[in-house]
């Protein structure tokens, strides 16, 4: 791997995800394992870390993702292919955007581009929720039978996501508090044998 194929990949990321960071999060997943870089396990690690440290959540993937595989250069190129689309863009939208705003061309793009990156941050989290759900990657098997889905369900990842779910929406709880929470919970459960 060298550092300009870390560096493209990163570069077509930032280039062609429209909505934040989430969602990104399909063509990180596609991009890291077609290129053999990590794992899909490795990869739902990175994106729970990339979401529990400070700063842009798309920026501490790609922070992680140049560091497993090249150290400290491979995260300072990653960094780059993320920032470079990003930074030219928001320059030249900033310049113009206002102008346009209230043009109906423009606002039927916008209307029309909201909805997908909805789509977008749910394909992010079907994607992360396989991960985290099931204890087998053999997936044909696990949808065609339905013994095979209940004997590897891991339950505890069942009840996180539901609780987290609802303290965020009902409750309104801080996502930094439902982390910590579920970090404890992760914790406990492994003190009391269970192993992911």
């Amino acid at each position: 791997m060298t550092y300009l194929e870390l560096f493209w990949a990163f570069l077509q990321i930032s280039s062609l995800s429209v909505g934040g960071g989430y969602a990104m999060v399909p063509l990180i997943t596609r991009l890291v394992s077609e290129h053999g870089w990590m794992t899909s396990e490795q990869i739902a690690d990175a994106l729970a870390i990339s979401q529990m440290t400070p700063g842009p959540f798309y920026l501490n993937t790609a922070i992680l993702v140049g560091m497993h595989n090249a150290g400290i250069p491979g995260s300072l190129v990653s960094i780059a292919g993320v920032l470079i689309p990003s930074l030219v863009i928001v320059i030249i939208v900033a310049r113009y955007f206002y102008n346009f705003y209230q043009k109906p061309l423009v606002r039927s793009i916008l209307t029309g581009v909201r909805p997908a990156v909805v789509g977008m941050v749910a394909g992010a989290a079907v994607l992360l929720s396989r991960d985290s759900l099931f204890h087998s990657q053999n997936w044909p098997a696990i949808l065609i039978s339905i013994t095979a889905f209940f004997a590897n369900i891991e339950y505890i990842s069942v009840v996180i996501i539901v609780v987290s779910l609802f303290c965020l929406i009902k409750l309104k709880a801080h996502p930094l508090l439902m982390l910590g929470i579920s970090a404890v919970i992760g914790l406990i459960a492994y003190l009391l044998g269970y192993r992911a």
